[in-house]
């Protein structure tokens, strides 16, 4: 994900990692806005989260989520 501090997205995921908390995600195979998109909803636990700067490209967080609590599988209506 682009490193992006002050955004609500990325700060819920390094907060997840730092406190070895988890975060609620849905996982989709479609952008949000897509009808008929799917996935994996739930909590997520973050267990890698490490930055990443090339040369001519953004800079960029690795991020790595394991799913430590499924809640169900969404689907975008």
């Amino acid at each position: 994900m682009v490193w992006k501090p002050g955004d609500a997205v990325f700060d819920a995921i390094k907060a997840a990692f730092l406190t070895a908390g988890t975060v609620a995600l849905a996982v989709l195979d479609q952008k949000v806005t897509v009808s008929g998109a799917q996935g994996p909803l739930g909590d997520f636990s973050i267990t890698n989260f490490s930055r990443s700067e090339a040369l001519e490209e953004a800079i960029v967080a690795d991020v790595t989520a394991k799913l430590a609590r499924f809640e169900e599988w969404h689907e975008v209506a």
